[in-house]
C-alpha cells in the first residue's frame, strides 16, 4: 500500500465514525475531533503522489493547503461536478475560513491556550481550564449553511477516497 492509499483509507474509516457521530448528534467535541482528524487524513492522502514512497509531513496543517492546491486542479473540479474553473475557485474559497477554524482545533495548532477538541486548555481571559467534553464550541454550528456546505464537500471527498 502507498502512503496516499493508507491515509485515504484511514480517512474513510474516520469518516464512517464521524457520520455515525453526526447521525447520533453526539457532543460537539467528538464530532469536531473526528472532523479535524478526517480532513487532515484526506488532505495528506490527496496531496501525496500515487507512487510516493515518502510519508507526508508531520503536521496537522494540511486541509487548508489541500483546498488551496485543488482550486485549479482539473481532476477535482470535474469529479466534484464543476464545469468552469472560476466557479470552482469561488466555491473552494468559500470553504477556506471554516476549514481553517476546523484545522485550528488540532492541539498542536491550538496550543495550550485555545480551544481544541482533544485536550484540556487554559483560557487566559477567564483564568479557567476547559475540558473539550464539557465545552460547547458555540462557534461551530452544525446546522449552518456553511457547515452543511463543508460537510457535503467532505462527503464527496470521502467518496473519491474509497
Amino acid at each position: 500500500m502507498t502512503w496516499r492509499g493508507a491515509f485515504l483509507r484511514q480517512a474513510v474509516f474516520e469518516g464512517r465514525m464521524w457520520k455515525k457521530l453526526n447521525r447520533e448528534q453526539s457532543a460537539p467535541w467528538a464530532r469536531l475531533h473526528f472532523l479535524q482528524m478526517l480532513t487532515e487524513k484526506l488532505a495528506k492522502g490527496f496531496l501525496k503522489a500515487e507512487d510516493s514512497t515518502e510519508p507526508p509531513a508531520h503536521t496537522h496543517a494540511q486541509f487548508v493547503v489541500f483546498l488551496q492546491t485543488i482550486k485549479t486542479n482539473a481532476y477535482f473540479k470535474r469529479r466534484l461536478g464543476f464545469k468552469d474553473t472560476k466557479t470552482f475557485k469561488a466555491y473552494i474559497k468559500s470553504l477556506l475560513r471554516l476549514a481553517q477554524k476546523i484545522e485550528d482545533l488540532a492541539p498542536s495548532i491550538a496550543g495550550d491556550f485555545s480551544p481544541n477538541a482533544e485536550y484540556p486548555w487554559f483560557d487566559r481571559t477567564t483564568n479557567q481550564i476547559h475540558v473539550p467534553a464539557e465545552f460547547l464550541f458555540d462557534e461551530f454550528d452544525f446546522k449552518s449553511r456553511q457547515m452543511i456546505k463543508l460537510v457535503q464537500f467532505i462527503e464527496c471527498l470521502l467518496l473519491l477516497a474509497e
